[in-house]
């Protein structure tokens, strides 16, 4: 229930101050009135009285501002009288409330509350920009969790703009008028200017049926698409092809608070002055306040676009986004809001539901509803929207009057109010509204007061023989009386249990007429009734009612007036009763009995609040029970109200014994404690669920969402409190004696790279997240361990136990790695771009941080601390069935959801980073091209073209960058061909061999595609086989990557086919055919997929890849392929044998720079090729021990077939040596050419301009 609003004190403040008292509010609101003379004349030209503040203003002759009507106060459009409102005269005590002007504190109260919505909405705005900054992975839980509360607070702010400007229609500051409803739209009417045009509404729409009736109602638009079709029974189809539209039309703004209808007032406000002249006013008063508010407006939609960007990591022109979804959910709720109170409010379907109840009381509707509305007191404001047109001064809205006193109260008085009628009849013929209004009244008519001739009175007690002294006329032999509500004259028209009960004849022995039958004459109301008799002179005289014609007087009969209402009582309450008394005098006795009957039996008797005295008549009595207490005897149930005076001037004395007590004064139901319940007798009990709660009559449980929405709000702090610890913990399945470890959360890896330091020669390992990755620096350093990385050394050791390291805190998405001792890690090879950081369990609680750095060992802790005492307060104070038992079971059953929650929302988070999506893009690429990979035969025919190659550097450049074949392996081969375990050659679309290409992983992967490609193009050009010629520069290599097919681009370099490579990383073996890696390397080396490449009769010659450091030669499996090629250019004529590749140029063609051809020169003149290792930088303890069998069974070929390493060390130093001739030829030519050209330059001399050209 509202209750009264806190006033504010009377004290004196100066005109800085930002306060004001009540008086001082007052004073103000009356000078309002004077300036904005346009809203009093409207307010005081509407039905009913107007504003007393206002009531110095003149009705105005504007248009706008004046009731439409004719000379003979009848409307333009329907010729109908405009009605005066039944406003009840005398005024009933249960009704003074309602027709009673707010007070000025209350005035400004609901000032207070709309500058509260208001801040509400700010801080709502600005909290959804912290959480979309916080949490930028959950845009639509972050959403949704605002939007659908902005919404509801949005009808908030509809209902409480509706019930301020019906009682307090100028704000208490000039700055609150501004806050109103500035987030309905991106500019709207002023205040004053909205209640301007709600007034004319009300003005124009007195009848809710009829729009429009005395002058222009600004929302007729809306009512014509509802009605339009008609009543609903026969024309409920034509409503689905309008009212769709009624929604759309309010969620873009056309309605009081929207753009659109400020466009429509604003075309007709205000009025043309005097011979069409502008309004006087218009420049001087509505201009500056249109531009004024709507400044406001905009500037405030500005900072919400401004909240939009740079807050959340967007430029400027992005903001329109944040402010979309603002406006989205805000519109929703002022478009549901002004549907309900003009659409809903004033449709015909509606008003005919609600005729179909008199009281308008549907429990489940209005529990619905006020959850809708924000309270039963708006639900008011539905059901009643017919006593606020007919009163809109002097009620005002049920929902500003249900805010101080009550929606039950109000809702039972203008019930009162509707039954008495709501307008005053004036010869007109009803309208459709009456008609349904009709439908609620109930008229009774069972008292009549009658002036008849008062030949005889009469006095008489609800609760005894009623006595009609007097003496008997001798000339009359019979007498018999009748008593009737009604004249004497209309005797016939008696209502049937009158005809039964109440006729009687003359008692001689008592002295006069007894009416013997007390128990009927005690169901009658108080009242005064006709007395008719006829004298039975005849046989069959007064057999008929209608003898009964002439009136014996009246019949005053006192009593306590019957109440018409259940009276309710409770179980551990004190319960009083006031009974309505009419002619009552002396002692009046109150009792609970279980029927008001001779023998019944008594629960409880009264005791009387006033001194009775004899002979002073009381209109009320008030009588007190004490507190009521159950028991065996008197369970909660259904009573009844039993009422005696005490007499002793009547003969016999009636001394209110049990058996006097046969006067029903009313029904009380006796209900159980609150948070109780009982079926028919039984004992109270509580409900058995925690979202049920006893019903208004406490005979059942019903549910009950406020009940239920503070157990959840409970168990959700529970639940987020043990989801926060929870999603801070994994559980890690080990296949070490089936251990189930409780760790820590694992983090995405983004990139892991190795980044020079400050100090020479170091490179520090710098780990990047995918997205924040929310740890602090609170605690120093972090211990984590790898998982997923395919990096050798980085996630178990020797011993095969898991490795564990420290992370620096570096920035918002990265951390420097250090050792467990604290040092720095320096690893040249630590390269992956994919992987998980797996934290121990403490510390991923206290290193973790929620909103605004706050540690989720604190926020978590509070949620649950704070959550479970609430838990038991509720238990406790509310009466929720919730015992110890039930709060351990159901905090174990939160714990399992919340971290089976936790769990699925890491699963479903955006764990992917860059190089993934690249990946899929890729692949998508492929597919176009290669819809069906499939496989294909070990060797020649897996080659790749060098366009495939070069496409694949260009599309992962940006990952590559000067990382080597192990990272392009692991981080980008694998991923691409997981799915369909081939290899990267039969993925793309495999090629047969040109080239064997032997190099080293641990090369720049730049380096070998850009040693590939002048390689093609030099051998392309030296043997014809291309069509078209490629400049070796880097310009031409982004041409060719960027003009060609992701997977072939043959007619770049030869028809029908590019110049293919078989590089072992991309066709088999130790690269990416993983899935076979057994049947790549064969039983033997001659079985291998290396062996079958390289000797295959497509093969022209062998390519090796040398940096500087000739590093591929320093690996074993390079000596194998150096050793077949030397074998294949003894066997083979047409064998070209080893081409040394370089990224400047081959080497055999004279193309390296000098400086690359020395320094390899210098490197091979002291290698030994039997030093060369078969161990990788990424492998695990078995897959060295095999390479290290590799390296044996290698040596052991080189020796049985050049009997030992001199021989192939000789080979090899011949093939450089001749290459490096071949670079020394090329440089003396190149000078020799210079030389010539500079002794014979005057005879070829050219211009710079035809040089140019």
């Amino acid at each position: 229930m509202a209750t009264n609003a806190p006033l504010l004190g009377k004290a004196a403040h100066s005109k800085a101050s930002i306060f004001y008292g009540a008086d001082e509010y007052l004073e103000e609101l009356k000078k309002k009135y004077e300036h904005d003379h346009e809203i009093a004349a409207l307010k005081n030209a509407l039905p009913g009285e107007g504003d007393p503040n206002a009531a110095g203003v003149a009705q105005s002759s504007d248009k706008m501002l004046s009731v439409q009507k004719n000379n003979e106060n009848r409307s333009l459009k329907t010729n109908r009288l405009f009605p005066t409102p039944n406003k009840p005269d005398p005024m009933p005590q249960n009704l003074a409330f309602l027709f009673t002007k707010i007070t000025p504190e209350q005035m400004i109260y609901m000032w207070n509350v709309l500058t509260a919505i208001f801040v509400s909405q700010v801080l709502m705005v600005i909290g959804y920009c912290v959480a979309l900054a916080c949490f930028p992975d959950y845009w639509w839980t972050c959403t949704l969790c605002f939007g659908l509360p902005f919404s509801y607070i949005a009808i908030q702010n509809i209902y409480i703009d509706h019930d301020v400007m019906h009682g307090a229609t100028f704000p208490v500051y000039e700055w609150q008028r501004f806050l109103t409803h500035p987030f309905a739209d991106f500019f709207s009417l002023p205040w004053e200017e909205f209640v301007l045009e709600h007034n004319r509404h009300h003005a124009s729409t007195v009848d809710l049926l009829i729009q429009g009736e005395f002058g222009w109602d600004p929302e007729e638009f809306h009512y014509a698409l509802q009605q339009w079709a008609g009543p609903w029974s026969s024309n409920w189809y034509k409503y689905l092809l309008t009212v769709p539209f009624i929604p759309v039309i309010h969620f873009f703004g056309l309605n009081d608070t929207g753009s659109l209808f400020a466009l429509e007032w604003w075309m007709h406000f205000p009025d043309e002055g005097a011979g069409g002249k502008c309004n006087k006013e218009f420049w001087s008063k509505w201009i500056p306040r249109r531009i004024k508010h709507n400044a406001f407006v905009l500037s405030l939609w500005a900072c919400v676009w401004l909240l939009g960007t740079y807050p959340l990591g967007r430029p400027l022109s992005e903001g329109w986004r944040f402010m979309f979804t603002v406006s989205f959910f805000a519109r929703i709720g002022y478009s549901a809001a002004w549907m309900f109170i003009t659409n809903f409010t004033h449709s015909l379907p509606w008003n005919e539901f609600l005729a179909q109840d008199p009281g308008r009381t549907w429990p489940v509707l209005h529990n619905v509803m006020a959850m809708v509305l924000g309270g039963k007191h708006r639900w008011n404001e539905m059901l009643f929207h017919d006593v606020h047109h007919a009163f809109p001064n002097a009620v005002g809205t049920l929902s500003q009057r249900g805010r101080f006193h009550g929606w039950e109260k109000v809702h039972d008085a203008a019930a009162e109010v509707l039954h008495r009628g709501l307008w005053k009849p004036n010869g007109d013929e009803e309208t459709q509204m009456q008609k349904t209004q009709k439908k609620l009244l109930s008229y009774d008519d069972s008292l009549a007061e009658v002036s008849g001739e008062a030949q005889l009175k009469a006095g008489c007690n609800l609760d005894r023989r009623c006595q009609k002294k007097g003496k008997r006329d001798p000339k009359t032999p019979t007498l018999a009386l009748k008593v009737t509500p009604l004249p004497c004259d209309l005797v016939h028209a008696t209502p049937p249990d009158f005809r039964k009960h109440f006729r009687t004849g003359w008692q001689p022995d008592l002295g006069g007429v007894y009416f013997t039958n007390r128990t009927d004459m005690a169901t009658r109301d108080p009242g005064i009734y006709s007395l008719c008799w006829c004298e039975k002179s005849t046989e069959g005289a007064c057999e008929s009612l209608e003898d009964y014609n002439l009136s014996a007087g009246g019949l005053v009969l006192a009593g306590p007036v019957r109440e018409r209402k259940t009276i309710y009582a409770q179980f551990g309450e004190e319960f009083t009763v006031s009974v309505h008394m009419v002619l009552v005098t002396g002692e009046s006795q109150l009792r609970l009995q279980s029927s008001c009957t001779e023998g019944a039996e008594v629960y409880a008797k009264a005791v009387s609040l006033e001194r009775d005295r004899w002979g002073q008549v009381s209109d009320e009595k008030n009588f007190s029970f004490g507190e009521l207490q159950e028991n065996e005897r008197m369970p909660a149930g259904t009573y009844k109200l039993c009422w005696c005076r005490v007499s002793y001037s009547y003969s016999p004395q009636l001394l209110c014994e049990d058996r006097d007590f046969i006067t029903a004064v009313g029904d009380v139901v006796i209900k159980c404690p609150e948070h109780f319940w009982s079926v028919g007798s039984g004992s109270c009990q509580p409900c058995s669920w925690f979202w049920e709660v006893p019903n208004e009559s406490r005979d059942g449980c019903k549910f009950d969402f406020l009940n239920t929405l503070a157990i959840l709000a409970i168990f959700t702090y529970i639940f987020f409190g043990c989801a926060m610890f929870c999603y801070q913990l994994e559980v890690h399945i080990s296949n070490k004696g089936f251990k189930f470890p409780i760790r820590g959360r694992k983090i995405a890896i983004e990139d892991v790279s190795s980044k020079p330091s400050s100090v020479e020669d170091e490179k520090h390992v710098i780990v990047t997240t995918v997205g924040e990755h929310k740890l602090s620096k609170r605690l120093g350093t972090i211990p984590i361990m790898f998982r997923r990385t395919d990096l050798f050394g980085m996630e178990k050791g020797a011993d095969g136990e898991d490795l564990w390291f420290r992370l620096k805190y570096h920035s918002k998405r990265s951390f420097q790695l250090l050792s467990l001792s604290g040092e720095p890690v320096q690893r040249e090879s630590a390269e992956t771009s994919h992987g998980w950081i797996i934290l121990s369990a403490h510390r991923s609680l206290l290193h973790s941080n929620t909103w605004f750095g706050v540690p989720v060992v604190i926020i978590g802790s509070l949620l649950i601390i704070c959550g479970i005492p609430l838990l038991l307060y509720s238990s406790d104070r509310l009466r929720i069935p919730i015992d110890g038992g039930v709060v351990v079971v159901t905090w174990l059953i939160t714990f399992i959801l919340a971290f089976g929650g936790s769990q699925m929302i890491k699963m479903g988070m955006t764990t992917r980073n860059a190089i993934s999506d690249k990946i899929d893009r890729f692949k998508s690429k492929v597919y176009r091209v290669n819809p069906t990979p499939h496989a294909c035969k070990r060797g020649a025919e897996r080659a790749l073209n060098i366009n495939q190659i070069v496409d694949l550097y260009e599309e992962f450049k940006s990952f590559i960058q000067d990382r080597n074949l192990y990272y392009v392996d692991s981080n980008i081969v694998r991923p691409l061909t997981r799915s369909c375990h081939l290899s990267l050659a039969e993925f793309v679309g495999p090629s047969t061999v040109d080239w064997f290409v032997s190099h080293y992983w641990g090369t720049n992967f730049s380096y070998t595609v850009r040693a590939l490609k002048l390689h093609a193009n030099s051998v392309g050009r030296d043997s014809l086989i291309t069509q078209s010629r490629i400049t070796i520069t880097d310009e031409a290599s982004k041409s060719i990557a960027a003009t060609s097919s992701p997977v072939s681009r043959a007619s770049d370099w030869k028809s029908p086919g590019s110049i293919s490579y078989w590089i072992c990383a991309f066709s088999a073996g130790l690269g990416n055919n993983q899935y076979r890696i057994d049947e790549e390397l064969g039983t033997s080396h001659e079985d291998s997929s290396f062996y079958l490449a390289l000797h295959s009769e497509w093969v022209v010659g062998t390519v090796m890849v040398l940096d500087e450091q000739a590093l591929p030669l320093t690996r074993s499996w390079c000596l194998f392929e150096l050793l077949q090629t030397m074998n294949l250019e003894r066997q083979r004529p047409n064998f070209h044998g080893l081409r040394f590749a370089t990224n400047t140029g081959v080497l055999n063609l004279g193309q390296s720079t000098t400086e690359v051809a020395m320094n390899i020169g210098k490197k091979l003149s002291s290698l030994s090729l039997e030093n060369a290792s078969a161990t990788r930088e990424q492998e695990s303890e078995s897959d060295g021990l095999k390479r290290v069998k590799d390296r044996t069974q290698i040596q052991e070929l080189i020796l049985k077939e050049r009997k030992s390493w001199d021989g192939i060390n000789g080979e090899l130093r011949k093939h450089i040596k001749d290459a490096l001739g071949v670079c020394r030829d090329h440089v003396d030519r190149s000078f020799q050419d210079i030389f010539h050209k500079l002794e014979h330059g005057s005879n070829n001399q050219v211009s710079m301009r035809e040089a140019s050209l």
